[in-house]
């Protein structure tokens, strides 16, 4: 069992690593699976929401608007999965104006701070994202590269983390630590 495991780590860290580069050099396939995984999940939402009401309803004075919320994110959900290239554009806006937002908010605040050591730091984060939000109302690309890069480095850093797992658990030598 021992010898499995450490193969399995092994390999489903090279996995990790491998698909986490793909991942990086392949931002438009990365924004389309993030879109439709997002579908997906409104979709299950939905369906939670809708049954939640149904079963609900006659025991508790549950509202009228769980089941129009249910409706509504099975609805997006399904548009989502069946014009996915519609959703990447809407979604892509949404974050674009949810950044741009952030970012004023993050510079208020530095400027809110000024008698506090440190406020340029703040301002200087305000600013970074207040480009990229320009820059991802301006192009798609931009989104996409940085959902890929998130992803990707997400991936990476997770079998790294099972790669040193794994050179640990090489250097263990008790037998205690196994429950074969």
């Amino acid at each position: 069992m021992r010898k499995f495991y450490s193969i399995s780590i092994f390999l489903i860290s090279l996995a990790l690593v491998a698909f986490g580069v793909w991942i990086v050099f392949n931002p438009t396939v990365s924004l389309r699976v993030f879109t439709l995984s997002i579908g997906i999940l409104l979709i299950i939402h939905g369906i939670v929401e809708m049954i939640s009401f149904i079963e609900q309803r006659k025991i508790w004075n549950i509202s009228f608007i769980f089941l129009v919320n249910g409706l509504l994110s099975f609805v997006v959900g399904g548009i989502t999965l069946f014009v996915p290239d519609l959703a990447e554009q809407t979604f892509v806006y949404i974050f674009a104006i949810w950044l741009l937002l952030s970012s004023l908010i993050q510079m208020y605040a530095a400027f809110s701070l000024r008698d506090v050591r440190g406020w340029g730091w703040l301002l200087a984060v305000g600013i970074i994202i207040f480009v990229f939000a320009i820059a991802s109302l301006l192009s798609k690309m931009t989104v996409a590269f940085v959902v890929s890069l998130s992803f990707g480095l997400y991936f990476i850093v997770q079998g790294i983390g099972l790669f040193v797992i794994w050179l640990l658990l090489r250097r263990v030598t008790r037998r205690t630590i196994y429950r074969d």
